[in-house]
């Protein structure tokens, strides 16, 4: 496991997604963002059945969405050097918006998400991207 990740809590996955990441950020001392990424994560499946898409992989982003709960703001620059992850200039005067690319990492690292659609939904939900299309 990566340095970054040393002062965090992970028990055992148990295989359970949902579950793993709620525990994660409560025992993280995260309890309304672990409320949060459930219900956005709901409300992604219902989203991803009504436009055709494929629930599973919409439903599991959203639960992923906002794990970098666990860094606080002021320590998101330094967490992302860490990881090795570009960091532009809007994002060093507003570090909350780097959030979702800390989670896209913790999301392959920790959670083992290999999936490249729910990566990409995961790094870029707060900022977009442009012409990027995750509804097929």
């Amino acid at each position: 496991m990566k340095p970054v990740y040393d002062n965090l809590v992970l028990h055992t996955l148990t295989g359970n997604l949902r579950e793993d990441i709620h525990n994660f950020l409560i025992n993280n001392k995260c309890p309304k963002t672990a409320d949060h990424c459930i219900k956005v994560g709901e409300a992604a499946r219902k989203i991803a059945q009504r436009f055709n898409a494929n629930m599973d992989s919409a439903e599991i982003a959203g639960y992923l969405h906002d794990i970098s709960a666990v860094f606080s703001n002021d320590a998101r620059i330094h967490v992302s050097q860490q990881l090795g992850i570009e960091i532009l200039p809007e994002e060093e005067i507003f570090p909350m918006i780097i959030h979702q690319k800390i989670s896209k990492e913790m999301a392959k690292d920790l959670f083992n998400i290999k999936d490249e659609e729910i990566l990409h939904a995961v790094g870029c939900h707060t900022t977009l991207k442009k012409g990027f299309d995750f509804i097929r």
